[in-house]
């Protein structure tokens, strides 16, 4: 009776997958073009005058979009800079591989991130996207050769990225809640 209660109550990584609407929430900001809602000078540029259903946007629609981009970012903001880095790597688009991300999904960039040598990590962003860009090629051929080792390397990346993953969003999910959490932890 012991070890059937302990086994349905044991997570998967279903479980740990955000909300639909934290998942929206976070495409949306990690998605907005140029992500810089702090001018108000720059609303014509940074959402586009027609949405996606062909209505025209208005200035009220800017100002909601600038509002929401500031919740978010404050959100982010509040919760630890490792978690909030997990979903920015989660949710920022790139141009990963095709059968790399259909293999990872959602945890690609987490993964690829993963797989850097922290110890040579550059400083510049233009460097960092450079180094991700070498990973994600070399995680991608490591896939596509379907090697046993290959697959336990990136199963092993795989699975270290779903338990950050899963805290980022428990952190982001406390912070929506308006339990944030120190930045410090």
């Amino acid at each position: 009776m012991k070890s059937s209660r302990h086994a349905s109550s044991a997570l998967t990584l279903a479980h740990l997958a955000p909300s639909q609407a934290v998942d929206e929430e976070l495409v949306w900001f990690f998605t907005a073009e140029d992500g810089d809602f702090a001018s108000v000078s720059n609303f014509g540029r940074m959402l586009p005058s027609v949405a996606e259903d062909g209505e025209w946007r208005t200035p009220e629609d800017h100002m909601r979009a600038a509002q929401r981009h500031h919740v978010i970012r404050a959100r982010l903001k509040s919760i630890p800079d490792r978690d909030a880095g997990v979903l920015q790597c989660a949710y920022a688009p790139r141009p990963w591989p095709v059968r790399l991300r259909k293999e990872l999904g959602r945890l690609t960039g987490i993964v690829v991130r993963l797989s850097c040598d922290r110890k040579t990590w550059p400083g510049e962003r233009a460097g960092q996207l450079a180094l991700d860009e070498q990973n994600a090629e070399r995680l991608h051929a490591m896939v596509r050769a379907g090697e046993p080792e290959s697959r336990r390397v990136v199963q092993g990346l795989r699975r270290d990225a779903e338990v950050r993953f899963a805290r980022a969003l428990g952190a982001y999910t406390l912070a929506r809640r308006g339990r944030a959490l120190s930045r410090a932890q």
